[in-house]
């Protein structure tokens, strides 16, 4: 995960150098690494935390009987 945050970092650098000028360009792009490296740092307590949520979320609450009715029908031949 660290890795991936330091490479993207690099990349940062070398096209933050491309926009020269271009602050609204550079300013949405440091804006996007920064979401970045929230998610991934995310990342590793959402595979923590998920699983066991999503089976609580299909854990049975509670049970139900309902009454059925149930009609035979006989032809009048027989």
């Amino acid at each position: 995960m660290i890795e991936e945050i330091e490479r993207h970092l690099r990349e940062l650098r070398q096209v933050a150098m491309d926009f020269g000028d271009d602050r609204e360009g550079r300013r949405q792009l440091e804006a996007n690494m920064r979401h970045w490296e929230r998610r991934l740092t995310q990342f590793d307590a959402d595979l923590e935390r998920e699983p066991e949520r999503i089976r609580r979320f299909y854990d049975i609450q509670r049970t139900r009987v309902e009454p059925v009715g149930l009609v035979y029908l006989w032809p009048e031949s027989n």
